[in-house]
This record gives C-alpha cells, structure tokens and sequence, in this order.
C-alpha cells in the first residue's frame, strides 16, 4: 500500500516559472516552465527554441545584467566565467523578482531579460514547456524585413524609404533618459575614478549621443551604474536610464581634462594587450613607448590608466607565485596555458609592431591591421556563405588556438570537426587558408611573434641557423 504523503513531507523538486524578454520591446516574450536541475545550457536552448532562433552561437547569461560579465555563465566554448552546461538553474539560488541578462551571439548580440516569476516545488521532474508566448523576432532578418514581427501598422505597399527611415527612429522608444542633478563636486569625484572611457560615454550621454551609447556600449552603461553616473531601471514597461549630472549639464570638469588623448591611450593599451594577448603589468608602459611613443606621456599617466582598466575590469589581472601580475585578455586558466606555453617555446623580447600595425592601435580594431585576418574573414563570407557573426565567432576560436600554442595537427583537426558541423567537407586549399591563418597571426605564447616567424628563425637541429641569429628573439 502507497504511503499517503503528509504536509511534511520534503518534495524532492523545484521548477521555475521564468519571463523571457526582449531588451528592446518588452511586448515581446515568452514564458516559460523549467526544472532547476536542467543546466543553463539547457535554458538557452528552450529560450533559443522558443524564439525559434538557431542554436548556432556563443551566449552567456549574466546574474548582474552585465554583458560579458567576467563572473558571468558561458557557452562550454566561451573562454571565462563559469561553463553553462555545468552550473543547473538551481545551483544559482533564484528567487522571485530577480532578473537576469541573456546574451545571445556575439555579433548581433540579442540581448533577453529573465524575469523569475514562480518558485514551486513538484513530486516530479517537469518537462520544459511555453506556457505564454507573445510577438515575434525575426534572427537573420533580410533588407526589407522589420526587426520583429510584432502588432504594426506598417504596411509595406504603402510606404515608401523615407517612412520606413522615420518608422526605424522610433526603435528606442522604450528606453528613456533623464537627467538627475546632483552637487558638481561629487560628479567630479565620480568622473575621477573612472576610465576615459566611461568619462567618454558618460559626456555622451549628457550631450544627448543617446543611441549610439545604447545600441553599442550598453556594456559601459552598466559600468557607469557601478560608478554611480547613471541609475538604470528595468521594468516589465520601460528601461530608465537616469543620467547624474551638475546643474551646468555638460560643463567641463578637471576629470574631462585631455579627453580625447586619454581615450586614445585607453584604447591603445587595450589594443596591445589584446595583440600580446598575455603582458607584464610592468612592462605596459615600455610596449606602449615602443609601439606608440606620441600616446605614452608620463609614467604616471600610463600608470593610471592602467589601473582604471584593471579596476573596472576592462581586461583580466592575475598574480603569479613570485608576485608578477599579469594583465590578459583571457581567463586564468588560458592565461596559465599561456605562460606555460611560454615556457615551452622561450621568447626573449615582445615583438615590436609594424608602423601600420601601431597606425590602427588607438581604433581599437587591432585585428584589420592583420591582412591575412581580414582575408579569411573575407574568404568565410564570400566563398562559403557564412554570416559575419558565425565567421567572427569562428576566427575567435583560430585566435584562441594560436594563442595557447595549439600544435599544427591539432590546430587542424579541431578545424576539420568544426567544418563537418557546417557540413563542409575540408579540402587541402581550405587546410592551407587556416595553416596561413595561423603562420601569420601574433600568438600570445610567442608573446605576438608568429608561429610563420618562429619556424623560419628558430634554432635547432631541423633549421640552419639565420645569418642574424644574435638578432632573433627565440632561443
């Protein structure tokens, strides 16, 4: 005979009832049920089915609401924070009324909030399932197509390009700006601690360049929240940005002081790191004299910045055994890959970058000053049809390969399994785009030399010596 089960007794499983929606139009969404012993890579794929998105890119969801959030859940291929199909919904401890951020690919970056709605318990496991779905979105939306399928009254015979222009303005209708005014000297000392960076966003914001800040730093919004230079609010209806400011709005503070030329610095140091991919914390003011001696100023100056970014999280610091800090564009366990590459294949100095190379360092957009980057970019879009965010994606995956020394063998295989899941078959000229990929592409074992450089100037008992071996920084 069944045992009859009184009000005492524990029920072994919690489920959740949980409100996705879209960051942009909070008409849109889904609510769904799910288990919280299923893994967060298991909620991407119900949000990603639910949506009927492709299951085709990275993603991270982020307890703080902060994109790329470095204590954030990621794709098992991202490279920090913690692995989604290890940590389960439960493991986080959610609680009605906590919201959190999902960010999918990071190309087009979509962007969800997750809303707790219920917290039960069941005798059971419970299947996933939709209970309430509103509005559409459209993944790979074509040139004449809208962002979201959603109730409009657009109708496409009868407008012509300069209605739809005006119709696309109205897509930030949902978030709203106001400024709050607060004491001149507690700005200043607010703006003091922060990077030229979020200086830059912040006098942005101020000046009323509101969707620029939005659609491509909401990143840096976040930070500026931490800072207490904006006040961001997130309800079911609208997202409030408030915007701390002096009565004078826009009026130059000493911390605005040389704006332009500390951004400038900020991101040429960002550039560098992400070239080198692993640096000494004390050797970044003499790469940095190097490679763009006109940016480096004072020592105090670099020094400064430097600790602006690491205190703002802009880039990774770890300290070693023997108290040398480290700063990285990876996580600590790449990181500690690399150094230990570094072991393997000693290098006696950084590579000193070319004139073009340092040219494109305080854009930001280190990567185009490699041509055979830019060209395999080229070549994933126009030979094989992909779209720029899965190529991106992929060449990121090449970057990480050649940074942590992956052997040529293993560089490939990887490459091959990848192709099979697009369903291309690997050709000898396709094995010989990626092999000149990775002959040509700083790594950050070889502390931004190539694996090409290395081959040629090594020295062992496969290579005859250089001519100028005194001169080459391998060992």
């Amino acid at each position: 005979m069944m045992k009859k089960k009184t009000a005492t007794d524990k029920k072994p499983y919690v489920y959740y009832q949980l409100k996705i929606t879209w960051a942009l139009d909070s008409d849109i969404y889904r609510i769904m049920e799910i288990s919280g012993n299923r893994t967060f890579a298991e909620l991407s794929a119900s949000i990603l089915k639910a949506f009927e998105f492709d299951n085709d890119h990275l993603y991270m969801f982020s307890l703080n609401r902060k994109p790329y959030d470095p204590n954030g859940i990621y794709h098992p291929m991202g490279e920090r924070g913690e692995c989604a199909d290890k940590v389960r919904l439960r493991d986080v401890n959610p609680v009605v009324r906590n919201k959190y951020l999902y960010l999918f690919d990071f190309g087009d970056e979509w962007k969800f909030y997750i809303t707790v709605m219920k917290v039960r318990e069941a005798d059971q496991e419970i299947p996933v399932k939709v209970i309430e779905s509103q509005g559409e979105l459209c993944q790979y939306p074509g040139e004449d197509a809208l962002w979201y399928d959603g109730e409009s009254d657009y109708d496409e015979d009868d407008e012509d390009e300069d209605d739809l222009d005006e119709d696309d303005s109205d897509s930030t209708a949902e978030i709203i700006c106001t400024p709050e005014i607060e004491e001149e000297r507690v700005i200043e000392e607010k703006l003091m601690a922060v990077p030229a960076l979020l200086q830059n966003t912040w006098l942005r914001l101020v000046k009323k360049d509101f969707v620029m800040a939005v659609d491509e730093e909401i990143d840096l919004l976040y930070r500026l929240e931490e800072a207490g230079l904006t006040e961001i609010d997130e309800s079911e209806e609208h997202f409030f940005l408030k915007v701390k400011q002096g009565k004078a709005g826009d009026t130059e503070y000493k911390a605005l002081e040389h704006l332009q030329k500390r951004c400038d610095l900020e991101f040429t140091l960002l550039s560098l790191v992400n070239i080198y991919g692993v640096v000494e914390r004390n050797m970044l003011y003499e790469l940095l004299c190097e490679n763009a001696d006109t940016l480096a100023g004072s020592k105090e100056l670099v020094e400064d910045a430097v600790e602006k970014l690491s205190r703002w999280e802009f880039w990774n610091c770890m300290e070693d055994a023997d108290g040398t800090t480290y700063i990285s564009v990876y996580s600590d366990s790449v990181l500690v890959e690399v150094l230990h590459g570094r072991e393997k294949y000693p290098v006696k100095r950084y590579c000193k970058l070319s004139k073009g190379i340092q040219d494109t360092l305080r854009s930001g957009d280190w990567r185009t000053a490699y041509p055979v980057y830019v060209n395999t970019f080229s070549y994933l879009l126009q030979e094989k049809g992909w779209i720029p965010d899965e190529a991106f994606d992929f060449l990121e995956q090449l970057v990480m390969l050649i940074a942590t020394g992956t052997p040529e063998q293993e560089y490939l295989y990887w490459i091959q399994e990848e192709m099979e899941n697009y369903k291309i078959h690997m050709t000898k000229a396709m094995g010989n785009i990626f092999l000149k990929f990775r002959n040509e592409f700083p790594s950050a074992v070889l502390k931004g030399y190539t694996w090409g450089e290395y081959g040629k100037y090594r020295k062992d008992e496969y290579q005859q010596l250089s001519l100028f071996d005194e001169e080459s920084p391998f060992q």
